[in-house]
């Protein structure tokens, strides 16, 4: 699926919107249609250049609520359920999920899926996950990183919510049209 997204290319510039490639969802992953996406302290932090070591190009966004669109092989989710999307989902099994602290799993990298490959492409060019890139119209992620809500709450308010309960200082909310613009 072609779709037009915010790339971060440099740490100087800003990202700018480019053609990209979304693979289809392998076993256990999810392809969700983005809602709304939330604008964090963390995406600006990287953006600026505060973590110069994270693989470029990119595509931004750690939290978003989605309706699911498509799902690969052994997924519980189904196409239409709405979701929210975790940036470190927890495996259940490691000693860091045990302690409550999936964003400190070894076996993880938000900036691969789990199989250490990108479902997003510009040209031949793997461009890398920052944990669900939420920026971009539809994203790829494990389905553990999907979490199903009632289709009772209003997608676009999801962000707000999430970001008061966890206390993190939201910088703003990006709204997608229907068809994913």
């Amino acid at each position: 699926m072609e779709v037009l997204a915010p790339v971060l290319r440099s740490f100087t510039e800003p990202p700018a919107l480019e053609s990209i490639t979304v693979g289809e969802p392998r076993a256990g992953e999810v392809r969700v249609r983005m809602v709304a996406a939330g604008v964090c302290h963390n995406c600006l932090a990287v953006e600026q250049g505060l973590y110069p070591d994270m693989p470029l190009p990119m595509i931004l966004g750690d939290e978003g609520a989605d309706v699911v669109d498509a799902v690969g092989p052994g997924c519980a989710l189904l196409p239409g359920d709405h979701v929210t999307l975790s940036w470190a989902p927890s495996c259940k099994k490691c000693l860091m999920c045990a302690k409550h602290r999936p964003a400190l799993r070894e076996d993880a990298s938000p900036f691969y899926m789990n199989d250490g490959t990108s479902r997003y492409s510009g040209g031949d060019e793997p461009v890398m996950h920052f944990g669900s890139s939420t920026y971009s119209p539809y994203v790829v992620v494990a389905e553990n990183m999907a979490v199903r809500i009632t289709s009772r709450v209003p997608l676009d308010q999801i962000n707000e919510s999430s970001e008061a309960l966890a206390g993190k200082e939201l910088r703003g909310v990006i709204l997608f049209s229907e068809d994913g613009a």
